[in-house]
């Protein structure tokens, strides 16, 4: 199965470096991912302890959530290559470029793997009456924060988004993170409506190199009957 990457012309930088950057979901644009509610109600045993108020428990479990936050990067796809509003927002304005990925050569880990879904609602999270909070109950919420790493709001239902995470480490020295991906998963490459002729020279080179010579490239045209993207495969 393929998963796309919409970029913009930078995005070229995954070929050449074999390697996708990841990102804090706290820099999305979506100021709502990683968002969460807080369940009252589900309290089982646990009362809430005295003199501790609700706004004292929701300020730690957002301490929690927060470092979890600093802790991994999450890179975002989708399912599709040819979505209108994505090549839009994510794709400069269709001079970008979008980059399929064979699932099965770059995903490592598939529990790192978060087929996002898409609701009205948050994802509840019980409270804990524990301050501060017990190592058992930070695992308990780490496992929820890969549930709550995958809800988006229902809006955003056209992105077919799917999600893979990995802990932060080394930063390069713009201060980004990035994990490492073999060759041999980007299988295609699609360049924008409006993309310039030097992306297309630039993919054009990229499949000369050994390591790309399976590399399909496309160009994304307008249909003449729908409001639709038509790729166009290019000879080379």
């Amino acid at each position: 199965m393929l998963y796309y990457k919409y970029c913009n012309s930078d995005g070229f930088d995954i070929l050449l470096n074999s390697r996708l950057k990841t990102t804090r979901a706290s820099e999305f644009n979506d100021p709502f991912d990683l968002a969460f509610g807080i369940d009252f109600e589900e309290t089982g045993s646990e009362k809430i302890e005295p003199g501790l108020t609700k706004k004292w428990i929701l300020e730690s479990i957002e301490k929690t959530m927060d470092s979890l936050n600093e802790k991994f990067g999450i890179a975002c796809f989708s399912r599709c290559p040819d979505i209108i509003q994505m090549w839009s927002h994510y794709a400069e304005n269709h001079r970008g470029i979008v980059i399929g990925l064979e699932e099965d050569e770059f995903v490592g880990d598939r529990a790192k793997l978060v087929e996002v879904k898409y609701r009205k609602d948050m994802v509840m999270l019980p409270y804990t009456a524990s301050i501060p909070m017990s190592k058992q109950v930070e695992k308990e919420y780490e496992k929820r924060f890969r549930i709550v790493m995958g809800r988006k709001e229902s809006g955003w239902s056209y992105e077919e988004e799917v999600r893979i995470y990995a802990e932060l480490k080394e930063q390069d020295k713009d201060g980004n993170y990035y994990v490492e991906i073999p060759p041999s998963s980007i299988r295609e490459i699609y360049l924008g409506l409006r993309s310039p002729e030097t992306s297309e020279i630039i993919a054009r080179a990229l499949k000369q190199k050994k390591e790309f010579r399976h590399l399909k490239i496309f160009k994304m045209e307008k249909s003449t009957r729908e409001y639709k993207l038509i790729p166009r495969l290019i000879n080379t």
